[in-house]
């Protein structure tokens, strides 16, 4: 394989740039592995003439999207899972070792293995990109961090967060990093390299001023992590919060906090060679292949070609109820124009209260900005009127789940709207086909379903129609990959998908309790055997009426 690395040495900064020939991300498979402890080598060869070094990378949008999957999905003896974590275990530990600060430079997702690496350097600083965020989402596919992130994290950030990151495998964005203390500073991504520089050869970066209720916390939470009588209990309630979560059927969250809390208990050598066996342990289950499937299954649907929906810029949204306003909340969030319609003008009013709030969460993550947190709200306007579609390249309808109320309303929008404009239907059920005789082109017709909340479920069913053009079908779906959603495209059937597979779930749940079981029995029967929810808890959401 074509080198992955370049090194550039100048005025004593060695700056080495990742850039994975043959991949549109950075991941480290064995031979990049190799590669790396090659240029690790050349540090340590000329430590005496060098002062400091940079990570970055090659990539535009990506620092480095973890270790080699397809690695793990090979492993079915744990002796090998173990081989693998401890030769990059040693790897991480020489670039640790080097006598000079080492940067990582992160500008895009820094995931798994480059997370861990980040983590063995001296120094990390991010930039405020909405594409930048860290995480180790391994526990997602049945592992646990292999390179040392169980071991490196928890004396970071601190045992709780740590344990929150890697046992849940979340994301965590820019600011929050800033904050907990993974990264040492945050900047526009065009001052990514002088930031760089300067924590590589210039003084310590000035530690912002905290509140005092944050410091007090934060001093009360070192207390606690400081005694072992503190971290036993810290680990127990992670432990039970896990086992609620998962209902005992994946393991490698549990394992996860054993490797973490052996380092503490043993050592943090010991813990290192406790991680790397336990990630062998990990990987050879059938629970790991099988969640590895799931990943390459998302990653199918989520992939796709976002270029026939490249010219789309204002979307027009009918109706702001929970769906519309979610809608338009997600919209106004990834970068559209968005104009949101209902006769209600209390309803549109509790929409722009929901982006609000979305927004405000999403920056005490540290997701947004504050200049972002500003400007995205501007994104969203309202109206009681269908003539505020006129500009609109696409318009979605979510209006009441009647057929005579959706015909009428798309009538309405398709005469307002421009006659390119996407014509798109968030129904769960009704026909696309007939909805679309309303419309003087129907080709140009589609059901786009969201789920509810739409902020947090991934996937969208795009609903063809009979009389529904291809071209139609892949600006809908490229859309849909725009909205960071995961698009499905379906057949005008009753249900479609989704509905298609849960209402006979729920049926039978109903039969059982007619034939005499209890509801509880039966939702904890769903529970144990893995299901997120049980059948009348969801029927309790859904809405019995």
């Amino acid at each position: 394989m074509k080198n992955a690395f370049k090194m550039k040495i100048k005025d004593g900064l060695a700056i080495i740039t990742f850039d994975h020939p043959t991949e549109k991300v950075n991941i480290l498979t064995p031979k990049v592995m190799e590669q790396f402890a090659k240029i690790i080598g050349k540090l340590e060869d000329k430590s005496d003439e060098i002062t400091g070094a940079i990570i970055v990378s090659g990539k535009k949008q990506n620092f480095i999207a973890g270790a080699d999957i397809s690695e793990i999905e090979g492993v079915t003896d744990a002796a090998r899972g173990k081989e693998l974590a401890r030769g990059g275990q040693e790897i991480l530990a020489r670039m640790e070792k080097l006598p000079f600060t080492v940067v990582a430079a992160i500008n895009g997702a820094c995931l798994g293995g480059g997370l861990e690496l980040a983590l063995a350097c001296s120094r990390r600083v991010a930039t405020d990109s909405t594409r930048t965020f860290l995480g180790l989402p391994e526990t997602q596919l049945g592992i646990i961090p292999g390179f040392g992130g169980t071991q490196r994290l928890p004396r970071l950030v601190g045992i709780p967060e740590a344990l929150k990151m890697i046992t849940s495998g979340s994301n965590v964005y820019p600011r929050k990093a800033l904050r907990i203390g993974l990264v040492d500073e945050v900047v526009h991504p065009e001052h990514l390299m002088e930031a760089a520089r300067n924590l590589a050869a210039g003084p310590q970066p000035r530690k912002r001023k905290k509140s005092l209720v944050k410091r007090t916390r934060e001093a009360g939470m070192k207390i606690l992590e400081s005694t072992s009588f503190g971290r036993k209990k810290i680990f127990e309630r992670a432990r039970k919060e896990v086992r609620k979560r998962t209902q005992g059927h994946y393991p490698a969250p549990l394992a996860a906090i054993d490797a973490v809390e052996d380092g503490y208990l043993h050592g943090i050598d010991h813990g290192y060679e406790t991680e790397a066996g336990l990630l062998g342990e990990m990987a050879s289950t059938e629970i790991s292949k099988n969640l590895i499937r799931v990943f390459y299954l998302r990653e199918m649907f989520a992939r796709g070609d976002t270029s026939p929906a490249e010219t789309i810029s204002n979307l027009g949204i009918i109706g702001a109820g929970a769906m519309g306003g979610g809608i338009a909340t997600l919209g106004a969030q990834r970068g559209f124009k968005v104009r949101l319609i209902d006769m209600s003008t209390e309803a549109l009013g509790k929409a722009l209260d929901l982006l609000s709030k979305s927004v405000n969460r999403n920056r005490k993550k540290g997701r947004f900005t504050g200049v972002q947190a500003t400007w995205i709200p501007t994104r969203l306007t309202v109206d009681t009127q269908m003539r505020g579609l006129s500009r609109s390249d696409v318009v979605i309808e979510a209006v009441a789940e009647r057929m005579d109320v959706k015909k009428k309303v798309l009538k309405s929008a398709a005469d307002a709207a421009p006659k390119g404009a996407l014509i798109l239907s968030n129904t769960s059920s009704l026909s696309i086909t007939e909805m679309a005789e309303v419309v003087p082109t129907p080709s140009r017709v589609a059901g786009l379903h969201f789920f509810n909340p739409v902020d947090r479920m991934p996937l969208v069913e795009v609903v063809k129609g009979k009389k529904t053009s291809a071209k139609t079908v892949e600006k809908a779906k490229a859309f849909t990959l725009r909205l960071g959603k995961i698009p499905v495209v379906v057949k005008d059937r009753p249900g479609f998908l989704v509905n298609r597979l849960l209402l006979p779930y729920l049926n039978e749940a109903a039969r059982l309790l007619e034939g005499g079981a209890r509801i509880e029995d039966v939702d904890k029967a769903l529970l144990d055997f893995g299901m997120p929810m049980g059948a009348f808890i969801l029927l309790d959401q859904v809405g019995l009426d």
